[in-house]
């Protein structure tokens, strides 16, 4: 019986090793394939990760550039808006008259037109 006994343990044992053997060598047959395909894995996600930065500093530097030409086109617009209005106060016929006393100008009354036979065109002249 106690041969018995021994025998069993001794089978118990052996498959126990086996077992244990089989797990071992599964284990690093998981790790190995895992290692290979994490590095894989960490190499693409850090990939993914560069061109997500990349894209999204470049749209962050797009709508800085657009807020700036924004404001440009705001500037611009405003002084359009002011030579507008400085262009109408001018073309008036009282500004026409304060210019003309300004400059000491004097009203031209009798005009005589010259004409030129080459060319066949009039010239005014003026007497004074």
């Amino acid at each position: 019986m106690i041969k018995r006994k021994r025998k069993q343990n001794k089978r118990y044992v052996r498959s126990r090793i086996r077992i244990e053997k089989t797990q071992n060598n599964n284990s690093g047959l998981l790790m190995q394939g895992f290692g290979s395909s994490g590095v894989l894995l960490l190499f693409c996600v850090i990939i993914i990760i560069g061109f997500y930065t990349y894209v999204t500093n470049a749209s962050s530097l797009r709508g800085v550039e657009i807020h700036k030409l924004e404001e440009k086109i705001a500037q611009t617009e405003s002084e359009y808006k002011e030579l507008s209005i400085l262009v109408a106060e001018l073309s008036t016929i009282e500004s026409a008259e304060k210019l003309i006393k300004e400059k000491n100008m004097k009203q031209i009354i009798d005009v005589k037109y010259i004409t030129i036979k080459e060319e066949g065109r009039s010239v005014a002249s003026k007497d004074f």
